[in-house]
């Protein structure tokens, strides 16, 4: 039910759960150090303070992020294959191959 409601993003059966987060797990360490790092930034910041002051945060670590030369050559790359539009949405795990980011 917490799916359907958006409480969630998805509900996975017991048995896929580890293989899930494990995958998970391994996308985000694909990820580079200083995205990471803002993001863990934005949480903290965000578990601490008020809710204006966690996102007072959550949007210079973000603009910090975006700032980077990797950030800006990935995000080139996934636009131009569609990352932008509802299909491109559909096929973000292609999008994270060709942008440099591994799904797996």
């Amino acid at each position: 039910m917490a799916e359907r409601y958006g409480y969630i993003n998805r509900a996975l059966p017991a048995d896929e759960l580890t293989p899930f987060v494990e995958k998970l797990a391994r996308r985000i360490a694909s990820f580079p150090p200083h995205a990471i790092a803002h993001a863990k930034a934005s949480v903290d910041a965000g578990a601490s303070g008020s809710l204006s002051e966690g996102l007072l945060v959550e949007a210079h670590e973000s603009d910090l992020s975006v700032a980077s030369e990797v950030t800006q050559t990935r995000m080139k790359e996934a636009l131009k294959a569609g990352a932008e539009t509802y299909e491109g949405e559909l096929e973000m795990a292609y999008l994270s191959e060709i942008s440099g980011v591994s799904p797996e």
